[in-house]
This record gives structure tokens, sequence and C-alpha cells, in this order.
């Protein structure tokens, strides 16, 4: 299927190159079932981050943009794994600052 010949230098030509270095990428689908023949699941965990986008008109700064990718991510993550956000979250960020301060008698 790929080893016809095709003119260096053309767009087809990238493409044909590019479909023998990622061949054994290409089609996981089809010997995995636990890999899904679309990216359906990725678009849908974008999904909320492309409406908040939207809805309140970008980011103030780059460091909110790439909190909030980080923050979507891990609980995409976890959702998946099925663990708890929750723990999810501290097992990232560790215990709270708060715990170190002694309670009131």
């Amino acid at each position: 299927m790929f080893s016809q010949y095709v003119a260096p230098k053309t767009e087809a030509a990238r493409l044909q190159k590019r479909y023998r270095t990622h061949r054994d990428s290409l089609f996981v689908c089809l010997e995995r079932t636990d890999v899904e023949p679309t990216n359906n699941g990725s678009e849908r965990d974008l999904r909320p981050s492309v409406i908040h986008r939207k809805v309140i008109g970008g980011f103030r700064s780059a460091w909110g943009a790439e909190a909030s990718a980080i923050r979507t991510s891990l609980l995409a993550t976890a959702r998946k794994q099925g663990q708890n956000l929750l723990d999810a979250f501290l097992a990232i960020a560790g215990p709270s600052p708060l715990q170190a301060i002694p309670a009131r008698v």
C-alpha cells in the first residue's frame, strides 16, 4: 500500500513519508479492543474548556490558561481511570498547608 513511488517534494510525498514513519501506530484500534478508532473521547474532554474559554473570552494570562489546562487534564484523566477527583488532586499537590496549623483547644 505504501510502496508505490510518489514524486519527491510534493505534498503527497510528505504524506507518504509520514505514513511510513508512523505505520505501526496508525491502526492500533484494529489490534486492541481498548483503543477507540476515533478521538471522540478526547474531543469530549476538551469541550468544557472550549465553552469556558468562549464564554469568558479567553484567559487574562498565560499562567491562568496553563493552570486551567493542567487542572482539566488532571480531572479528565482521573475520571477515565475511575479515581476519586480529590485524591487525584492531593496526589499531585500534596497535603493542605492548613493541616500544619494546630487545632484550637
